[in-house]
């Protein structure tokens, strides 16, 4: 059974203003406008080799008894459902396969069985999700409580936010 992620509304603001920028930029081109090229250049290969793929093909599918995470190109293994220890939500921003902050963080043993790990993902349908994975693992906790997210990785955001704020408001003024 296949579940679609999760994509947040301003991850959606975000892919629409990069493909705005990228027709902007396009036509400028097209009309002969010659400092559309450079933006033209950035934001083509953005598009087409990373935003659209993420927000078309991120998905969670259960095949053979195996959990298969994929995130546009990028293929993030297999998970043995057997080896899925707990499920629990959270909302920590940390680079995932999940355009959601609504998530799930999903920990597993690998198949040796002697090392824990764990996946972030977004499905859409989370009790969907859940009945699935529990038909494939009775065993599974599922938690209702929330992972909250550390003081340090508040700080890191923050920081994160000014620099990209900062470095956006010297663009615009620079153009």
């Amino acid at each position: 059974m296949k579940f679609k992620s999760k994509i947040e509304w301003w991850l959606h603001l975000i892919f629409i203003g990069f493909l705005l920028a990228n027709i902007w930029a396009i036509a400028g081109v097209l009309t002969g406008n010659t400092e559309s090229i450079l933006i033209a250049i950035v934001f083509t290969p953005l598009n087409i080799f990373l935003m659209l793929p993420i927000w078309l093909n991120t998905y969670y599918l259960f095949e053979d008894g195996q959990l298969r995470v994929k995130c546009g190109f990028f293929n993030y293994g297999q998970i043995d459902c057997k080896r899925i220890i707990s499920v629990t939500p959270t909302k920590n921003p940390i680079s995932a396969p999940a355009p959601s902050m609504d998530r799930l963080e999903i920990c597993f043993y690998y198949k040796n069985g002697s090392f824990k790990d764990s996946v972030i993902i977004s499905p859409a349908d989370k009790e969907g999700f859940f009945e699935q994975l529990r038909r494939e693992n009775p065993d599974v906790e599922i938690s209702e409580e929330v992972i909250p997210m550390s003081m340090a990785m508040k700080v890191l955001l923050g920081v994160t936010a000014v620099i990209v704020a900062l470095s956006l408001v010297s663009v615009a003024v620079s153009l």
